[in-house]
């Protein structure tokens, strides 16, 4: 008996998750402006360099250099 109440628990919060997600999903954009590509590329050069030296300062313990730890802008 325990399990079926349970079982309908996690039922109706999955149901309740994927209503939200839903209704996030269908919100316009925030994005009024349209974006070249180049710019998307560079957002994604940009958010990924700045991963990778964020895994490898914690990995190694390398305190970053201001202004030169990215060659596409200065810190």
């Amino acid at each position: 008996m325990a399990d079926e109440r349970l079982s309908v628990y996690v039922q109706e919060a999955v149901r309740t998750v994927l209503k939200q997600l839903v209704i996030y999903a269908v919100v316009p954009s925030p994005i009024r402006r349209s974006v070249s590509l180049a710019e998307l590329e560079r957002g994604q050069t940009m958010l990924h360099w700045m991963m990778v030296m964020t895994t490898a300062e914690e990995a190694v313990g390398i305190k970053p250099v201001r202004g030169k730890t990215c060659p596409f802008f200065r810190l």
